[in-house]
């Protein structure tokens, strides 16, 4: 039987899992050998937390048993290590690792992520259905497995510039797909506080539905919790988490690259709520990826800090599985589907890894099936905006101005009154008062309107810095000391089809390109590594002082997070939901 969708995925019975079923049933009571049996490594029973000295028998993409002195056809000695659920990452962006979908899963599976739920609303707003189509369409090609939530607030806001939309009926469409499980974050949260039909109208096609609220009043976040969302991600303070899981929410753990939540998070898990948290990465970067690894890296980092290793394992596991509904991944049960890793107790790296029955990866690396996944046409190309000159970036002269305050390791900013410089009647930037020009510029052919403004706590001394990746209608985003260098970095950035760059007195000293969408691309995570690298250690040569200071560059635009943020329509005040004017007063 050719299959659709997630590879004979247990989500939806078929012939194809009951056959596996009854497999499964005929090797548990020794009717027939097992394909394989795993021995000597000791389990972890996520439903009573204890460490098993048992047997695994694998039949098909199945678990059959696990017992003791089990028949098979072949046996693997597994003595000295753990065996766990694959990890499951509960919430993520896949574009944000700027990967294509194959080398994603390689990277993925040899960090023991076996499973990822995606939010494709990166590519959504550039290039709307036909683009989250393709992804998930890649997605069927690899041996991870992605399970997508459908986006919901493609724009983010009615402040937002996208390349496309992502409507009603778009995400009906969507969500007939067997990939597809839920609806994506529910980020305009002022939407749904207001009843705004056309949110309510999205609320309704799905009873899984993520969260993302951060900063609310208690009323507000019960109003938000009683519209039927149930999970979150953007807790930043133990205080806030807290809450969310007090009031019901299942809480999502972040730990990415442009916000990491996990140490200021980790108080909160206790005897009674830790059943009730998972990991997530949202946004993770290649080089990241690469460096620290994925799920593991918040498994690892939370027992350091004291969580128990079994309770680290199954929220990195079972509990995520839970939250979304995956009933049949999570656990290394019978009946259960065989993803599993095998870890070195001492440091928990991952040695190897059994991917619905199959080993992919041996001693650490990947050792399956990797073959290339073709990048539509349709997804290259993308960007397009009006000729600038240094004309266009001109802001009339104000003695005071607000800048959006920049924080290392957050996506939140604040409201900073800064003193510019005069210069013929214009505000320009003050490097060494580390007041910088930031501009946003509609990218996708469309309006063609530029936002203007300044940031601060960059730390750039000179030269300027832009991207297409940025949060959520990822137009370009400049940054710079001077208007000549911005001029340069998108001109740049524009004839290599996207990407991120860093130019400085007119010359390009670091970049990354990104073709695929303005956001991807096809090269190896080794190369795209090595190029964020280059990035960051060129941006801190130049004085910027932010651990990524891309990752954080990313989010300047996104019109739904606090405190103030710069929209190709302007200076947008989110606390007072309008835009303001860049003078202060």
């Amino acid at each position: 039987m050719e299959s659709t969708g997630m590879k004979d995925s247990d989500i939806s019975p078929t012939s194809a899992t009951l056959n596996s079923r009854c497999r499964a049933l005929r090797v548990a009571l020794g009717k027939e050998p097992a394909d394989y049996v795993l021995r000597g490594g000791r389990i972890l029973n996520v439903f009573s937390g204890k460490w098993e000295e048992r047997e695994v028998a694998v039949a098909g993409e199945l678990i059959a048993s696990t017992g003791k002195e089990l028949k098979a056809a072949d046996y693997f000695n597994l003595e000295r290590t753990l065996l766990v659920p694959g990890f499951i990452d509960a919430h993520i962006h896949l574009e944000s690792t700027h990967l294509w979908l194959d080398e994603i899963s390689r990277l993925m599976l040899e960090h023991g992520v076996t499973t990822v739920v995606a939010d494709p609303h990166e590519m959504a707003n550039v290039r709307g259905l036909e683009g989250v189509m393709a992804m998930i369409e890649a997605a069927r090609e690899v041996a991870l497995d992605v399970c997508f939530m459908v986006p919901s607030c493609v724009p983010a806001s009615e402040y937002e510039s996208p390349g496309a939309e992502f409507d009603f009926a778009q995400m009906k469409l969507l969500l007939r797909e067997p990939d597809v499980i839920g609806v994506a974050e529910m980020m305009n949260y002022p939407g749904v506080l207001r009843e705004d039909q056309g949110i309510w109208n999205k609320l309704g096609l799905s009873t899984h539905i993520d969260g993302h609220i951060q900063g609310a009043t208690e009323e507000c976040l019960q109003a938000y919790v009683a519209a039927g969302i149930r999970t979150d991600h953007e807790s930043a303070a133990a205080g806030e988490a807290r809450e969310k899981i007090a009031r019901g929410m299942f809480l999502f753990i972040r730990e990415g690259s442009a916000a990491r939540n996990l140490q200021a998070i980790l108080p909160v898990i206790d005897a009674f709520t830790w059943r009730r948290a998972a990991f997530c990465t949202d946004d993770l970067s290649a080089l990241d990826l690469l460096e620290q690894g994925s799920i593991d890296n918040s498994v690892r980092k939370a027992v350091e800090k004291g969580i128990s290793l079994e309770q680290a394992l199954t929220m990195a596991s079972w509990n995520a599985a839970q939250a979304h509904g995956l009933e049949n991944l999570g656990a290394i049960a019978p009946g259960y589907i065989a993803d599993i890793l095998v870890l070195e107790p001492d440091t928990l790296t991952v040695k190897a890894v059994l991917k619905r029955g199959k080993p992919v990866v041996r001693d650490g690396k990947f050792k399956g099936e990797c073959r290339p996944v073709r990048i539509p046409r349709n997804l290259l190309k993308t960007v397009h905006f009006p000729f600038l000159a240094e004309s266009s970036l001109r802001i009339p002269y104000h003695k005071k101005v607000r800048a959006i305050g920049l924080t290392d390791g957050e996506i939140l900013t604040s409201v900073e009154m800064a003193s510019p410089v005069n210069w013929q009647g214009s505000s320009e930037a003050d490097p060494r008062g580390d007041l910088l020009k930031a501009v946003v510029v509609e990218r996708h052919g469309k309006s063609g309107k530029i936002g203007l403004g300044f940031v601060r706590g960059l730390g750039l001394e000179k030269g300027a810095m832009a991207s297409t990746v940025a949060h959520d209608a990822h137009n370009l985003v400049i940054v710079g000391a001077n208007d000549s260098d911005m001029i340069v970095a998108a001109r740049k950035l524009a004839d290599m089809g996207g990407g991120q760059i860093l130019v400085s007195e007119g010359k390009v000293l670091a970049s990354l390109a990104l073709p695929v969408a303005g956001l991807m691309t096809d090269s190896r995570v080794e190369d795209v590594a090595k190029s964020a690298n280059q990035l960051k250690q060129k941006a801190r040569e130049l004085g910027a002082c932010l651990t990524d200071p891309f990752a954080t560059l990313s989010f300047l635009a996104l019109s739904v997070l606090p405190k103030l943020r710069l929209t190709t329509k302007g200076l947008l005040d989110v606390e007072q939901w309008k835009i303001v004017d860049i003078g202060g007063r």
